[in-house]
């Protein structure tokens, strides 16, 4: 074998090498992407349910405090600001 046919196989068998590493690395990385989007998805479920219950409980305190007019303001823009959040976050009401 001559020396150009060596150094070919040469450069070849790095490249399959670094290829390999590099598959490696990319497994690794979807591992740490799919671990991600689950602690997302479970992150956001949480906070959905959160902004529902706080939606629910400033509904049912406006239904109790509506004559007054302090209370009826405070809550208004409180559930403006929750509307807000619910459009950001995708939520349907």
């Amino acid at each position: 074998m001559d020396d150009v046919t060596k150094k070919i196989l040469e450069i070849v068998t790095g490249t399959q090498e670094a290829v390999e590493a590099l598959r490696g690395q990319v497994t690794g990385v979807q591992g740490e992407l799919t671990s991600f989007r689950n602690d997302t998805t479970e992150s956001f479920r949480d906070v959905r349910a959160d902004v529902t219950d706080v939606r629910r409980d400033l509904e049912n305190l406006r239904s109790g405090v509506e004559n007054v007019m302090g209370y009826a303001k405070e809550i208004d823009s409180l559930l403006s600001r929750i509307a807000v959040i619910e459009k950001h976050l995708d939520i349907a009401k």
